[in-house]
């Protein structure tokens, strides 16, 4: 109760003020009371119910919330955060789909990935593919300066075929040319041989991200994917859609940090 009280009392003023404001302002209850409190009850009334309103109104203006209340607005931000991002990720999955459906990249041994640019660094946000195995989440970041994504954010578009088939000459021509170390091409699962990467800009020519397309064959993706893929209604609905969604990126690329992790449940406070 003590503690209900502590919680609670500048509501309890706040009450009691208005009780006593509409006790004096009711012509009904003025003529009977009035002689009881000796003719004074309507100033007593006015007088108490204004002071007892405006210390309830100053108390709650000056109460801090609890600890648990904070945690549960906090919990409630991370929860339509999360929301939010989850379904700015699907929608871009489902546009990428759209576009590797229509390029018939759809298929075993290719992927189509989007990275947008954020901190000096491309973030992982989406990926497709009919294998399993290549969909997966390995790296989710990459530097500026390094590899296609890189070449294509810088010039807008790149296209590379003829990969090595073999793994060691295939991570040598990464190192020496692309400006990946010997540790980070050692821990790539996708060995790719041809890919295209093409920056996706605002209609003001804004830069927002890069849609890259790989392929394990030497030549599965090539000049001719390039050529079409702006031709397509689903990467004009795909930039659009971008295009208003680059303030939640951030969060976008933590909820799929974030897809693995098991997050600790509280109780709500009560």
């Amino acid at each position: 109760m003590v503690r209900w009280v502590g919680q609670y009392w500048h509501h309890i003023f706040n009450y009691v003020g208005t009780v006593l404001l509409a006790g004096a302002g009711a012509a009904n209850l003025l003529e009977k009371l009035n002689t009881f409190f000796g003719g004074d009850f309507p100033v007593w009334a006015l007088c108490s119910g204004g002071i007892c309103v405006l210390v309830g109104l100053v108390g709650r203006l000056s109460q801090k919330p609890t600890y648990g209340e904070l945690l549960d607005k906090h919990d409630d931000a991370v929860v339509i955060s999360t929301d939010r991002a989850k379904a700015i990720n699907s929608m871009i999955k489902v546009l990428i789909f759209d576009i590797s459906t229509e390029l018939a990249v759809y298929q075993s041994g290719m992927r189509t990935s989007f990275y947008c640019h954020s901190n000096e660094e491309f973030m992982l946000l989406s990926r497709v593919s009919s294998s399993p195995e290549l969909q997966k989440f390995g790296r989710l970041t990459y530097p500026e300066k390094q590899g296609s994504i890189w070449k294509a954010w810088d010039e807008g578009e790149t296209v590379i075929t003829g990969f090595p088939e073999a793994r060691e000459a295939w991570e040598s021509k990464l190192v020496e040319e692309h400006g990946f170390s010997r540790a980070e091409v050692a821990g790539m699962s996708m060995q790719s041989r041809s890919l295209m990467a093409i920056r996706v800009d605002k209609l003001d020519g804004t830069p927002i991200g890069v849609l890259v397309i790989e392929s394990v064959s030497a030549r599965g993706v090539n000049s001719t994917h390039l050529d079409r893929i702006r031709g397509l209604p689903a990467w004009r609905i795909l930039v659009a859609c971008l295009a208003t969604a680059t303030d939640h990126f951030p969060a976008v690329a933590h909820a799929l940090r974030s897809e693995t992790t098991t997050r600790p449940v509280r109780h709500r406070s009560t």
